[in-house]
């Protein structure tokens, strides 16, 4: 085995995080803003924040590694001439495109103008377009790369309001846990089910079909990553509809108890994409079709 064997799905996991904390964070603030206390709101620039600076971080060391990918070796990120082939490959250019959304992010972040909502959007949207370039949609057209476009809005949503969640919890009697509980709730229902619906199309259009999930590595890595979401689906299910009601019956109860189903989800939805990341750097999908 060669290191980057090892260093990819790492590399790309870490990605994932800064990428879906940062965006989906963006995403909450943008829904919640006007009931959310100030010191969650300070809370999720905070995170914003910190999510945008370690994106620029591991895009930048992502831009590396294509050069060693390519070079076959750590030296090979010092090199010239692997450094400029890097510019040119696709990985390369979605590093770069991730690099510049981060950069904007990172940017409004400090920025007091009332543009900088818009640019942490459109930063947003750049962060989405690099997946799109790296992956596996690239080479099936429009449909496809929408679709994958829709399946990452309803990802950064979720579980870019899971750490806002979770802080919420903490402070229930300031920070308007019931109403934001149950508004996050009711745009779960829209973004999870676009996630759902896209994701299962997108699945099935680069897999060929239903048999490669039984018959091939890649397709039982797959389906191991289903189950988990299932199981995400059930837990979010298990909160809007029996922890969010408790909490006007009992806030203190209700939050406790909401506060360990969100940060189970959060466990789950790690593992969902460390499975990500193996099957988008590791392993090839069936058909003879490389990313």
């Amino acid at each position: 085995m060669e290191i980057w064997d090892l260093i990819n799905p790492i590399l790309r996991v870490v990605f994932y995080f800064t990428a879906f904390g940062t965006a989906g964070t963006t995403l909450f603030i943008l829904h919640f803003r006007k009931h959310a206390h100030p010191e969650l709101l300070y809370h999720c620039k905070n995170l914003i924040h910190k999510s945008a600076l370690g994106g620029i971080l591991i895009s930048l060391i992502l831009f590396l590694s294509v050069a060693g990918n390519i070079g076959g070796d750590l030296a090979s990120i010092f090199e010239y001439p692997m450094l400029q082939i890097a510019f040119f490959s696709k990985a390369g250019v979605a590093a770069i495109t991730s690099l510049l959304g981060f950069t904007m992010i990172f940017i409004a972040g400090n920025w007091r103008s009332k543009w900088r909502t818009g640019i942490s959007i459109t930063g947003s949207c750049i962060i989405f377009l690099s997946f799109v370039i790296a992956g596996h949609s690239y080479r099936e057209g429009l449909l496809t790369q929408f679709l994958l476009l829709v399946h990452l809005i309803g990802i950064a949503y979720w579980l870019g309001s899971l750490l806002p969640l979770s802080k919420l919890c903490r402070i229930p009697d300031i920070g308007n846990l019931p109403l934001i509980a149950h508004g996050f709730g009711i745009f779960a229902i829209g973004y999870v089910s676009a996630l759902v619906f896209a994701g299962c199309i997108f699945a099935y259009k680069i897999m060929g079909g239903v048999t490669p999930l039984i018959d091939t590595t890649y397709g039982n890595t797959l389906l191991i990553k289903i189950i988990v979401v299932t199981l995400l689906l059930s837990i979010a299910a298990l909160n809007k509809f029996l922890m969010v009601p408790l909490l006007s019956q009992n806030l203190y109860r209700g939050a406790r108890r909401l506060r360990f189903f969100v940060n189970l989800e959060m466990v789950l939805a790690s593992l969902a994409l460390l499975l990500t990341s193996l099957l988008t750097t590791s392993l090839d999908l069936p058909l003879g079709y490389n990313q």
